[in-house]
């Protein structure tokens, strides 16, 4: 059927709608709808892993701007020479991102993947706003961790102290709160993971 039109193109082809029409219909409408979730799902993904790294910079960052003004010789001298600069401040925004972003990458793939396989996907920002807690809670923990080993350390009798005994208990304190970071993390990131698949699953009707 052939109907008149005011369109520059001419007139407009109506198409009787027929089972064939409607099929057809049908799977171009499906086609769409998994084009769209998929171009989301990539979306989200990104979201989250670029979401992982700057909060892993984050994390680094504030670590070690308390770190670094404790022992910034852990930094300038049992690490490799980064910059020229020896402050405290620089220290922490070189390494706090240096030694951080990778991680963080590869704690959001993983949610990233985790994510993309949940019959119902998270909100990306619950997700993150997770990972920003989870961030905190490594934070107090890593502190907790260098003050008691700070203290810890005055067990060593005095006879047995070195002249550099304060220096030593301060990058000590450093050196194992450092080492604590990335097992937290990883907990932390697991924990996340938990989360999102309990939180994903869907919901069961009693009958």
């Amino acid at each position: 059927m052939v109907c008149p039109s005011i369109w520059r193109d001419g007139p407009v082809q109506l198409v009787a709608a027929t089972p064939g029409n409607r099929v057809a219909l049908n799977r171009e409408t499906h086609a769409t709808r998994a084009e769209r979730a998929q171009d989301q799902g990539t979306v989200n993904a990104v979201r989250i892993v670029v979401g992982c790294v700057l909060w892993a910079c984050a994390l680094g960052i504030a670590v070690d701007l308390v770190t670094a003004h404790v022992a910034v010789e852990y930094f300038t001298v049992h690490h490799r020479k980064v910059v020229e600069s020896q402050e405290p401040l620089v220290m922490a925004l070189v390494w706090g991102v240096g030694a951080s972003w990778w991680f963080g990458l590869g704690a959001g793939l993983v949610l990233a993947w985790v994510h993309h396989r949940l019959p119902h996907p998270v909100p990306v920002r619950d997700v993150l706003r997770r990972v920003g807690r989870a961030c905190a809670g490594i934070w107090v923990a890593m502190m907790l961790v260098l003050v008691a080993t700070y203290l810890l350390i005055l067990l060593v009798p005095t006879e047995q102290r070195r002249e550099t005994f304060e220096s030593d208990r301060r990058i000590m304190s450093v050196a194992i709160a450092h080492m604590t970071e990335y097992v937290f993390g990883a907990v932390a990131a697991v924990a996340v993971a938990t989360w999102m698949r309990r939180r994903g699953r869907p919901v069961r009707l009693s009958a």
